[in-house]
């Protein structure tokens, strides 16, 4: 009776990582260099998307709705108009401040698009904290040219607005999920002042899940706030 052969087992080199394991510290530190500055490149390409021809097309019906309530004295944004309107007053407040650089279509549709495209660093770092610098590299050009943000961030209404304290309430969120770098920015108590001014933005605010853990109970103090005092 022959004895068994011992079988030999031959590795082949994987086409797609053939390149060594671990990167060297002056790879690693390039490549930290490099994606911040891919990311403010994504930036200032959201704003030039976002302010190229601003001021076409004219204003539409709630355009027009958010352009007289911006001119309105604070005495109002913060009393009898809160029960006119069911958006909470905080978006009308900056634009009310924000006359002080024009009343012109341009000048008045440019805080919805500094706010989005103050979107962009934002979700380069949740992208980073979450995965790697890669993929924050490419969400913040996936966001800088998607068409829905786009069309928000030129509209002078809350939602760009909306879309960034969202994401800074997610940001703040994210120290709770298991991350690659704990170190990374991110706390509890940047997750629920994001989440408490979203709030004040948009009513729709708590549809988002992490503003509604947040703030559910704010939510309703600012609810009772913007339907007034008791009828009788």
């Amino acid at each position: 009776m022959t004895g068994r052969q011992p079988v030999r087992v031959v590795t082949l080199p994987d086409p797609l990582h053939s390149g060594p394991s671990r990167s060297s510290p002056w790879q690693s530190l390039a490549r930290a260099r490099t994606a911040p500055i891919l990311a403010g490149l994504a930036t200032l390409f959201a704003l030039w998307l976002r302010l190229f021809r601003l001021e076409n097309p004219g204003y539409w019906g709630d355009e027009l709705m958010t352009r007289e309530y911006a001119h309105e004295p604070w005495s109002r944004l913060f009393g009898d108009l809160a029960l006119v309107d069911v958006h909470p007053p905080f978006y009308y407040v900056l634009q009310h401040a924000w006359l002080a650089f024009g009343e012109s279509r341009f000048a008045m549709r440019s805080l919805s698009a500094a706010l989005g495209a103050a979107c962009i660093p934002l979700v380069f770092l949740l992208g980073r904290r979450l995965v790697d610098d890669r993929a924050g590299v490419v969400s913040a050009f996936m966001v800088a040219i998607a068409p829905l943000h786009l069309i928000a961030s030129r509209e002078i209404r809350q939602y760009s607005l909306l879309a960034f304290f969202a994401l800074l309430a997610i940001l703040g969120f994210s120290h709770l999920l298991p991350v690659r770098d704990e170190a990374e920015i991110g706390s509890s108590e940047l997750d629920r002042r994001a989440a408490w001014l979203a709030m004040w933005s948009e009513p729709s605010a708590p549809s988002i899940p992490t503003i509604r853990r947040s703030s559910c109970p704010r939510w309703r103090a600012v609810q009772c706030w913007c339907s007034g005092p008791p009828a009788g």
